[in-house]
């Protein structure tokens, strides 16, 4: 027996969800492995710390307490304090970005716990459209928690990036003070020695000066191909976060129509009334009785007269009725060349309304639960309708003769829905015109999509 044949088997459910299959998980630990360990620092950290701790040995007394003078001011005195970070860079500056991206890191694993303790309070919940949020939110809770280990990576990376920089800084500052010092020491050396010193005080600059150049020029080509290195690492990751926001924007926008299309096809379909957006009904519309309703309408000076035109009929082109397959077959197979039956009267709204309707679910709240509409949203099955023009139409509002003892008709123009005695009023202006009469010229029969978009797939 197939679930066409029976009602009461539910068919195929997709479990999947938009995060399913990206991949986003495995590239999140590849890149932030590839990040935090360090293998894009060329001869590991240590040559570095090396160096550094080694610049300090010197062989001219003289020369190193002169050195340390201008070292000294090369690190705090402004503008010579900028100007030597702009040429070795800003150590401080990058730390900063560290600590930014371990606080982004902090944020990302404190909402993924709090989303799993939250999903935890639903252990006891059962159902299709439960199991799939729970699915869905479970792989945020993972992609959250990823993306936090990537952040962390990033700041692990910049914190090594600040430390490279922060000792090509003091090697570069440590080698030129002490160059400086060099020269100061040999120019004063020949000065005492009435010139004779001069060759060797040259001697002695120019020999301390390739001695630096050599190591400090291999550290700073290291500092720089490390930065090379860590460049594409950190796109891969820029490039990693576009996608998981490219694909939770996706899952959230599609969220609702997931849902919506999910509870037509399990076990649970809608049984009571419908809830549409704010532009069909008003959030707070009051439920009142039958009596009190219509009053309010006089009160409100939102009542029309029934069996009489309608007070705004000349602002009206074109109005709207809507039914479900089976009507929409008569009149495309052409076999409904009028508009309903002789002597039933048909009940349509006015455009500006049925342009406030956003979904199957508005369209079965602003027809007044219109049977055939309103099966429709329950079953999930599609909803047609057709666009009138009312040149030679007689447009009156409607009467109770006309509803015909209807449940959800209430008196006075506008559509509404009856719970337990109590009467919901929409936004929705109700119109009526006489069955029988010929398919207007220029009648346009369409398909009502899921976002309440129309697509027309017929004219008379």
């Amino acid at each position: 027996m197939t679930a066409a044949a029976n009602p009461l088997v539910v068919g195929r459910v997709n479990m999947s969800t938009p995060l399913a299959g990206t991949f986003l998980l495995e590239d999140c630990e590849s890149i932030a492995s590839g990040i935090r360990n360090g293998n894009w620092v060329e001869g590991g950290m240590g040559a570095f710390a090396a160096v550094a701790d080694g610049m300090a040995a010197v062989v001219d007394p003289l020369g190193s307490a002169i050195g340390a003078g201008v070292g000294w001011l090369l690190e705090h005195m402004e503008p010579l304090k900028g100007w030597f970070n702009d040429l070795t860079g800003d150590a401080g500056e990058v730390m900063g970005f560290a600590g930014t991206w371990a606080n982004i890191a902090a944020s990302m694993q404190a909402a993924s716990d709090e989303l799993t303790r939250i999903l935890g309070d639903l252990d006891s919940q059962r159902g299709l459209m439960i199991d799939t949020y729970r699915r869905f939110q479970g792989e945020c809770a993972a992609h959250a928690a990823a993306a936090g280990r990537l952040s962390s990576a990033i700041g692990t990376g910049m914190q090594i990036a600040s430390t490279i920089v922060q000792a090509v800084h003091d090697i570069t500052r440590d080698a030129l003070s002490q160059l400086i010092g060099t020269a100061i020491s040999a120019v004063a050396t020949a000065a005492l020695t009435l010139g004779f010193g001069t060759p060797w005080a040259v001697s002695q600059v120019a020999t301390r000066a390739a001695s630096l150049a050599s190591k400090v020029g291999k550290f700073i080509t290291k500092l720089v191909n490390a930065i090379k290195k860590l460049m594409p690492l950190l796109d891969d990751a820029a490039k990693l976060f576009r996608s998981l926001q490219g694909a939770l924007d996706k899952a959230l926008s599609g969220a609702a129509d997931a849902v919506r299309s999910l509870g037509r096809t399990a076990d649970d379909v809608p049984a009571g009334l419908p809830h549409p957006s704010p532009a069909v009904r008003p959030p707070h519309a009051p439920a009142l009785p039958h009596d009190e309703a219509v009053q309010n309408l006089v009160d409100l000076n939102r009542y029309h007269d029934p069996g009489m035109p309608p007070r705004y009929g000349d602002d009206v082109d074109s109005v709207f009725t809507f039914f479900d397959t089976d009507i929409k077959d008569l009149y495309a197979n052409g076999l409904a060349p009028t508009l309903g039956r002789d002597g039933n009267p048909v009940f349509v709204m006015p455009r500006d309304d049925a342009n406030l309707i956003s979904s199957i679910e508005d369209a079965a709240v602003a027809t007044g639960g219109a049977p055939r509409v309103m099966a429709a949203w329950r079953n999930g099955e599609d909803v047609f309708g057709i666009e009138i023009p009312v040149d030679g139409l007689n447009l009156r509002v409607p009467t109770a003769a006309d509803a015909g003892g209807y449940e959800h008709f209430l008196e006075g123009g506008y559509t509404a829905l009856n719970q337990d005695g109590l009467f919901t009023v929409n936004r929705i202006r109700e119109l009526v015109v006489d069955g029988g009469s010929p398919v207007p010229r220029g009648t346009v029969l369409f398909q009502l999509l899921p976002d309440g978009s129309r697509i027309p797939i017929g004219m008379f």
